[in-house]
């Protein structure tokens, strides 16, 4: 075998690779989102109901719109297309509106500081940080029980800066591990188009994930 054929078939591989990666970050960040989202909340309404309190109208319509998202999701991954949150706004409107049904029923509070210099980066950023947001975001709501999210990006010097820092109960990295499916994620993703992605967390004092990416 000469060194071109050798080369064809090392690039495939790695190709094949991302592909996968891809994939699989695509279906716990998406898809995997929304049905736990509405697996939760239909484990809400049947405790709600051995309680003898039956749903309401609009506890009813988050769960539809929980599996109408779902069902978006499969589609888009069967056609190999962008979120489709992306697709009808640009991706400062898409996390807030995403943070609205995230958070629907509950008290916590996302805050949204976004510099609108930064809604004209490239698509394949905008994915990048919108699927590391709602990992960030969704980890702060569901399993740290946060009252409060604060999510911030900015230009700095050449670089996009996004941080999103929560007051939940926090994590010890060391027990939880680094092979944590979530958290390898969000730096997977920020490797992909060459960034760097820093997770600090402290039990009882919340976590902040920093995300730099190229301008």
């Amino acid at each position: 075998m000469n060194n071109q054929e050798e080369s064809g078939k090392q690039s495939a591989s790695e190709l094949a690779e991302l592909e996968r990666t891809w994939m699989s970050h695509e279906l716990h960040d998406g898809l995997m989102q929304w049905i736990v989202g509405a697996k939760m909340q239909s484990e809400s309404l049947y405790a709600r109901s051995m309680d003898g309190k039956p749903p309401t109208a609009d506890q009813l319509q988050y769960l539809c719109t929980l599996l109408s998202r779902a069902v978006l999701e499969g589609r888009r991954l069967m056609a190999g297309l962008r979120p489709p949150e992306l697709d009808e706004s640009d991706w400062h409107v898409a996390l807030t509106h995403w943070a609205d049904i995230a958070r629907t029923g509950g008290q916590a509070v996302v805050e949204f500081n976004l510099d609108p210099a930064t809604r004209t980066i490239p698509d394949a950023t905008q994915r990048c940080i919108y699927r590391i947001v709602q990992e960030a975001v969704g980890n702060a709501l569901r399993h740290a029980k946060a009252e409060k999210v604060q999510v911030d990006a900015n230009f700095v010097g050449d670089e996009l800066v996004v941080s999103i820092e929560d007051n939940g109960s926090g994590f010890d990295k060391a027990s939880v591990g680094a092979d944590r499916y979530g958290l390898k994620g969000i730096h997977e993703r920020a490797s992909l188009i060459e960034g760097s992605a820093s997770i600090t967390s402290q039990i009882g004092s919340g976590t902040r994930v920093e995300v730099r990416l190229p301008r």
